[in-house]
């Protein structure tokens, strides 16, 4: 019976996510899986980062899932040729994830405004006036006092 590779990969997945209550980290040396399980709690929100790391042709990359109160937001990786230099192994790309998803609601934030007030281009005044109605959204909020904890 041959077992496909992503199978394999999502079993682990599967696994270790099980064990992320206890905060339990893998390391296994042959293809150089390491996998680590970082939660954070914000407004009641329980945030739960899901770091791997694994080897390929060119170097290795390390990917991470984001996870709020048992749900996928948000994924990202990393692909580092040489060896890579953060304060703490996988900030690199639980930062990276928590950038994108800000970017991603300011977007969709933006067309929306641009739509309701029936606006094709924003000007200074009108772009002012949207980035202090966003900077009050509870999401956003929460996912840059996630970014600062890490």
């Amino acid at each position: 019976m041959k077992i496909n590779k992503k199978s394999a990969d999502e079993s682990l997945k599967i696994k270790t996510k099980r064990l992320a209550s206890q905060g339990v980290q893998i390391k296994r040396k042959g293809r150089c899986y390491i996998m680590s399980i970082t939660k954070k709690s914000i407004n009641n929100n329980e945030y739960m980062f899901f770091n791997h790391s694994r080897s390929n042709h060119s170097g290795f990359v390390h990917e991470t899932e984001l996870y709020k109160n048992d749900r996928l937001i948000g994924e990202y990786k990393i692909q580092y040729y040489n060896r890579t230099w953060e304060c703490y192994q996988f900030q690199s790309v639980m930062r990276g994830v928590i950038n994108s998803l800000i970017a991603e609601a300011k977007e969709e934030y933006k067309n929306a405004y641009k739509k309701a007030h029936n606006i094709k281009r924003l000007t200074e005044a009108k772009r002012a006036e949207m980035q202090t109605e966003f900077e009050k959204d509870t999401f956003v909020n929460e996912l840059e006092n996630l970014y600062q904890m890490l």
